[in-house]
């Protein structure tokens, strides 16, 4: 009998020090907190320590810590740092970047009264509210004369920003300004036109009528 109470004794002590040491253990990764380190990204896109301060990435990182209900704490550059416990759980951290950069989640977790969404198979654009009344519709069409009249660049590669107008005929078109995917600010896309004064090829501007079905042109840069 003495043998199995000292056993049992044994026992109850061994799992006491391992219930310890799991608290530590867990007391440690959750109140120690790392540099949040992107995963899962397409392979055309890079990131370093200073992503957030030109792509908007840790404003939209916080919405999708908030979401989920995990601690994170900011850094004086915008740097956003994550319990190591997180950091650890690669899947999760993995969910975490795709979200953050995936414009549909944070069009949906944010407030745009001013646009909508359209999206079709190599397309997202945002759709900005305007006196003629764009829709869904009129989007895959211009994207389709889009497409037929464009020679020149990969189109799949730009995020989309529709603006409605009458011409001079009245006849309905639109302005596409177009803003390559790898570097584009999510939030400032969401929030209205985009002021460019040289942005290359990494930002286009296009022109469609609609009321004729015609492409008009597309061309480097901004329109402002």
């Amino acid at each position: 009998m003495k043998k199995y109470l000292i056993i049992a004794g044994l026992l109850i002590t061994g799992l006491l020090i391992a219930g310890i040491s799991y608290a530590i253990w867990d007391h440690h990764v959750s109140t120690n907190f790392v540099p949040f380190e992107p995963a899962g990204l397409d392979p055309d896109r890079t990131y370093t320590r200073s992503y957030p301060l030109f792509n908007g990435f840790s404003e939209n990182l916080q919405l999708v810590l908030q979401d989920k209900g995990i601690n994170y704490q900011v850094g004086d550059y915008g740097e956003v740092s994550i319990p190591l416990k997180v950091a650890d759980n690669k899947a999760l951290v993995t969910e975490l970047t795709k979200k953050a950069y995936d414009i549909s989640w944070v069009y949906a977790h944010t407030k745009n009264d001013n646009s909508f969404l359209c999206k079709g198979k190599d397309y997202t654009a945002i759709v900005f509210k305007d006196s003629i009344n764009l829709t869904c519709d009129d989007v895959a069409l211009a994207e389709q004369l889009l497409g037929a009249g464009n020679t020149e660049y990969k189109l799949a590669k730009y995020y989309r920003q529709y603006f409605g107008y009458i011409n001079e005929k009245g006849e309905r078109c639109v302005e596409i300004d177009l803003s390559t995917i790898v570097n584009s600010d999510i939030r400032r896309l969401l929030k209205g036109r985009l002021l460019v004064e040289d942005g290359g090829t990494g930002f286009l501007h296009a022109r469609i009528n609609l009321s004729r079905h015609l492409f008009l042109d597309i061309v480097p840069g901004s329109n402002a």
